[in-house]
């Protein structure tokens, strides 16, 4: 038998049930074989109809910023956590920037995107920390992505 025949097949068949699984909202085009193509929103009618959810999501961190998403990329990303979490990310953070950070956990590194915030100016190669995301305290359809909240000192 063929190993790495197998193993690829299988991999195969783990995205194919991933993609399906976080395609919620995207109108059943995978399980009719079709191209993924997320809606534009998930599907939330007014804050009443949503379950109360509070508190953190994300963890907050620290590390060095390594590139930053372009304009598509930070707007697939957003679309994507919206469908995951089943919500709306913050209105006021939606065209942001978004900054790649890598940050060092005790399982290892990780890459780790957060929103610039309005009047912030941070580069390549700059150390800073992050607030985690978390929901919103005044509608539980709405979620504040990973945030910069400031650049460590530097001594």
């Amino acid at each position: 038998m063929d190993f790495g025949a197998a193993s690829r097949l299988h991999k195969a068949r783990r995205r194919a049930v991933l993609a399906f699984a976080i395609c919620v909202n995207c109108g059943g085009a995978i399980a009719q074989g079709g191209p993924f193509v997320p809606s534009a929103r998930p599907r939330i009618q007014d804050p009443g109809s949503c379950p109360e959810r509070e508190g953190a999501i994300f963890a907050d961190g620290a590390g060095k910023i390594i590139a930053f998403l372009d304009r598509a990329e930070a707007q697939s990303l957003r679309l994507r956590t919206e469908m995951l979490l089943r919500g709306l990310s913050e209105p006021a953070l939606r065209d942001n920037p978004r900054a790649v950070i890598e940050v060092v956990r005790p399982q290892g590194l990780s890459r780790e995107v957060a929103v610039v915030p309005d009047g912030m100016a941070v580069v390549i190669g700059e150390a800073v920390e992050f607030d985690g995301g978390y929901w919103s305290a005044d509608n539980s359809c709405v979620f504040v992505p990973n945030l910069i909240r400031k650049q460590p000192a530097t001594g």
